[in-house]
């Protein structure tokens, strides 16, 4: 390059040479595929996504050489997680998932939300953190480090400022879809939950609750609020269908965060 003067440089780019990959997803221990099966392959150039058709087959067009790591998962079985070396040569795979209930919130399993809560409410992805005052997290800045991915359903999660879109005006419902427990002889529904409440002129007095419902009647199972030990925190809650419910073919998980108006903060 010289002063002054201007020097054209040509830079001729080689396209990733990009092959067709083929796989299935089948019910563990057949040869039976599941229909309608969602697939994503996550890599460190690109993401793909796709799904399943009647026989669990599916195929990606386009796709480059990489080390992915490939989620498989329908309602009604266990989402499967396994990083693979992909390449031209590699032939098609086989992706087996046990039968069961399990959802880290890669896919869109068909939660539902309801509620009437003018903001905050509740969004599937990955968590973007918010603190208050310098002395926690109000909003988490990450998805429970123990499951696959890094999705996570929120109440709001826009970030910014503590208060830009934390829960508001009312209440927002997240209502999980139908899960079969009728053939089980002592269930159990296990989840990960987050509670965050602070801020405001009186004592916050908003509350996380969680409730199991079989079709016919509904109970809560947990209460959280500002009093609750650990808030801020990824904890563990566990519970016994049999010991709140009759187990039946129609039950279903809801979680409720509300703001009761006072102007405290709720995540």
């Amino acid at each position: 390059l010289s002063r002054g003067n201007v020097t054209t440089l040509n830079v001729a780019l080689a396209p990733l040479p990009t092959f067709v990959f083929n796989g299935q997803v089948v019910k563990a221990s057949t040869t039976n595929g599941i229909v309608n099966a969602q697939v994503k392959m996550t890599g460190t150039i690109y993401t793909y996504t796709t799904s399943a058709n009647g026989n669990g087959m599916f195929s990606l067009p386009a796709i480059v050489a990489d080390t992915y790591t490939i989620n498989a998962g329908k309602w009604g079985y266990q989402t499967s997680c396994v990083p693979q070396s992909i390449t031209q040569a590699t032939t098609g795979i086989i992706i087996p998932l046990d039968s069961g209930y399990y959802d880290d919130f890669t896919f869109d399993f068909g939660w539902t939300v309801s509620g009437n809560a003018t903001g905050g409410v509740w969004e599937r992805g990955v968590p973007v953190g918010t603190n208050f005052l310098g002395t926690g997290d109000s909003n988490p800045g990450n998805d429970v480090g123990s499951d696959c991915g890094n999705e996570a359903f929120v109440t709001g999660n826009g970030g910014g400022a503590v208060s830009d879109d934390d829960v508001d005006g009312g209440f927002t419902l997240l209502t999980s879809p139908v899960f079969d427990l009728s053939g089980t002889s002592n269930p159990y529904v296990q989840y990960y939950r987050w509670f965050f409440n602070d801020g405001g002129s009186s004592t916050p007095n908003d509350s996380l609750l969680i409730y199991l419902n079989n079709g016919t009647s509904e109970v809560l199972v947990e209460t959280a609020t500002a009093a609750t030990l650990a808030n801020s925190n990824w904890l563990v809650g566990k519970i016994r269908v049999k010991s709140y419910l009759t187990p039946t073919a129609t039950m279903m998980l809801k979680v409720r965060a509300g703001d009761s108006g006072q102007g405290h903060l709720v995540e």
